[in-house]
């Protein structure tokens, strides 16, 4: 009973925390409309890879790391700094929205999944993230953290964040390919608006926590 309930609390928190627009599921979107669903999958198992290893170590380092509250802020510097370099970049270089090829779809697959990992890994806000929701599932005795439960707990989530992200992305694709022409022709600024809206709305939570 302690392994399902692990289990089932694991795919309930990170599928409701995947679904919110970020900008690993906005990437996501972009890479399943343009390149299909293979590069996509590569794209989410990097994804999860890193996810696997900060839910497991942040069970245990959960009360130190939402202690700190310096590390906190530069988490939300950072996150604010890279928004705005992925809004400038998505600026510089629009994706080709709606084209696909099929030998870059055989060849290239891998390098989505080095993708995925290399921009979670820099996605440092899941850490106060999976941070706060340990220690609430903890002190509410939702989770239970023996060693073998941990393992399966994060099972859970690496399921859960798997399920949101492709239900996101099939969302998110479907209104993406039914405007593929007019966005093709904004997307100048209609990404690169969405990132620095994410910047903003971190930039008003870090200032009202000044507050």
């Amino acid at each position: 009973m302690k392994s399902i309930k692990n289990f089932f609390v694991g795919i309930v928190v990170s599928f409701a925390g995947s679904l919110p627009l970020g900008y690993l599921n906005v990437i996501a979107s972009i890479i399943f409309v343009s390149k299909g669903l293979l590069p996509v999958l590569e794209f989410i198992g990097g994804v999860i890879v890193v996810e696997a290893i900060v839910i497991y170590f942040t069970i245990t380092g959960a009360v130190w790391l939402t202690s700190r509250i310096v590390l906190m802020k530069w988490i939300q510097y950072f996150t604010i700094f890279f928004l705005i370099a992925l809004a400038i970049i998505f600026f510089l270089q629009p994706p080709n929205i709606g084209s696909q090829n099929d030998t870059e779809l055989n060849t290239s697959a891998i390098n989505y999944f080095i993708k995925g990992l290399g921009l979670s890994a820099i996605n440092f806000i899941q850490i106060p993230f999976w941070s706060g929701w340990n220690i609430y599932l903890v002190t509410n005795k939702w989770l239970n953290t023996e060693k073998y439960l941990r393992i399966v707990y994060v099972i859970g989530a690496i399921v859960g964040t798997t399920i949101g992200m492709i239900t996101f992305v099939y969302v998110a694709s479907y209104a993406l390919e039914k405007g593929s022409g007019v966005l093709q022709n904004i997307s100048n600024y209609f990404l690169p608006g969405i990132f620095l809206l994410m910047a903003l709305f971190h930039l008003i939570q870090l200032i009202r926590k000044k507050d």
